[in-house]
């Protein structure tokens, strides 16, 4: 085999190989893009070359962003609990406020 040979092979196979991992970056963007992205998904990255950079920078957003996504819905519990534990309060005071209003003696 010519040394030619070999290096063309090897061009190939790196084309196929990065165009598959494109193709993978470019069908996770387009879950994430439609809603029904799974932030847990990461790309896979083997090589060392331009793709697998984009393909490392792609997963550190990701990660941010499901970071973020994590923080609202924890903050949106609690601003729910917070909401029901106010209506309860709210209640109980309209509550109190007829039963005083209801005890005042009317006046002749």
């Amino acid at each position: 085999m010519f040394r030619g040979d070999r290096l063309c092979r090897r061009l190939v196979g790196d084309s196929v190989q990065s165009g598959l991992a494109l193709r993978s970056l470019s069908l996770r963007l387009q879950d994430i893009a439609e809603g029904e992205g799974d932030l847990t998904r990461r790309i896979d990255v083997d090589g060392n070359n331009e793709i697998d950079e984009v393909g490392h920078w792609f997963n550190v957003f990701i990660e941010r962003i499901e970071q973020i996504v994590r923080q609202v819905a924890i903050h949106a519990q609690t601003l729910g609990a917070a909401a029901t534990e106010l209506a309860l309060t709210a209640q109980e005071t309209a509550s109190q406020a007829t039963t005083q209003k209801n005890r005042q003696p009317t006046s002749p």
